[in-house]
């Protein structure tokens, strides 16, 4: 598989780490966060700025082929917005939250859900079973597959139950 140039902006939360260590090996992937390095384990550079600034342009590797968003804060509109200004049609995957998902749907850019469901470790990620995408998406099931063991992609479907149809 070739090598993709990726962004996993959110790399201070759990999940956002754990998504960076399991997609690094296979991958050119750049860390991004603004509370960038006080919140990451062992993780030093000189050019602090770079990591912590929360845009396309602004790292090792380009063109960026794809971005993960593990957090919903304002840096992660702003990234958005610079997307879109500049026209660039990197693929976005939106991790466990739902509701930034259907926020950022609206804008027309190309992304795709995953619930990865709770991970911890890398060790909950690298040996999970399944991961469920909104839809099918090659681009993202094809790294994923390349990248965790024996994993199965199914469709997520939002469920609904008596009690969040009265909320």
């Amino acid at each position: 598989m070739k090598n993709r140039n990726l962004i996993v902006y959110g790399v201070c939360d759990r999940l956002g780490f754990q998504i960076w260590q399991a997609l690094s090996p296979h991958n050119r992937v750049f860390m991004k966060d603004p509370k960038y390095p006080d919140h990451i384990p062992g993780v030093y550079n000189i050019d602090k700025e770079l990591y912590k600034h929360p845009s396309i342009q602004r790292t090792y590797y380009t063109p960026v082929d794809g971005i993960v968003l593990t957090r919903d804060d304002h840096f992660s509109d702003e990234l958005m917005d610079e997307i879109q200004m500049l026209k660039l049609h990197p693929e976005i995957l939106v991790a466990n939250d739902y509701e930034l998902y259907k926020r950022l749907k609206k804008t027309g850019l190309s992304l795709t859900f995953v619930d990865c469901g709770t991970i911890i470790n890398i060790e909950d990620l690298y040996f999970k079973d399944t991961l469920y995408f909104e839809q099918e998406n090659h681009f993202w099931t094809d790294i994923f597959r390349y990248s965790l063991f024996n994993l199965k992609i199914e469709n997520y479907e939002k469920t609904k139950s008596k009690v969040s149809e009265k909320l």
